[in-house]
């Protein structure tokens, strides 16, 4: 135990940094200190406003920070989500790819070789781990098969980063469900559970 007024001081220095997974937001940032543990963080707007793509540079931005996220998707396919993360890696390196050519199978060989190799290797070399689920793989809607599924993808990324990094247990930082609305547990809910106890 320490007491609180003997860390006073670093506390105060370091309360205006950033200490979690960036927003990407230099304003949210400074007013928020990041995404931080712990943090239940929705972001909000109507269709077609650019919330999954947000999310998706997001997590990119946490992975290359030696995060480990989880992003469970319940309205794109995961391949659609990994085409729009390539497509995001590719115009960080400079040779840029857009999700629609991607996603349509419409790019040059070059292009692909591109794709299989250098986003590829680029994407899998970085510190973090990224998981990506869809619908299809919970096979129901129960908060048991989901928290399993969950625990399933913890135990994996814990074994993926550890090859990685030599760092063990370090499972999900983030997880991100994509949208929270399509959560369909009202059916299975028992006398004691609620939409947003499951959430």
């Amino acid at each position: 135990y320490v007491s609180i007024l003997n860390k006073y001081i670093d506390i105060y220095s370091n309360s205006k940094k950033i200490q979690g997974v960036s927003l990407l937001c230099e304003e949210l940032d400074k007013r928020t200190g990041g995404l931080l543990p712990g943090n239940l963080c929705t972001i909000a707007g109507g269709p077609g406003c650019m919330k999954t793509t947000y999310a998706v540079n997001i997590c990119l931005n946490a992975v290359k920070s030696g995060y480990n996220v989880c992003y469970f998707s319940l309205e794109e396919t995961p391949f659609n989500i990994l085409n729009k993360i390539f497509s995001r890696i590719s115009h960080i390196i400079g040779h840029s790819l857009s999700v629609q050519d991607i996603t349509q199978n419409k790019l040059s060989d070059e292009d692909k070789s591109f794709l299989f190799h250098d986003l590829y290797d680029y994407f899998s070399n970085l510190k973090g781990c990224f998981h990506v689920l869809g619908e299809r793989d919970l096979g129901e809607y129960s908060t048991k098969i989901f928290e399993e599924k969950i625990q399933q993808v913890d135990e994996c990324i814990k074994q993926e980063y550890f090859s990685k990094n030599h760092e063990p247990d370090h499972g999900i930082d983030i997880l991100v469900i994509d949208h929270v609305q399509l959560l369909k547990y009202s059916e299975n809910l028992s006398s004691n559970e609620s939409e947003f106890s499951i959430i």
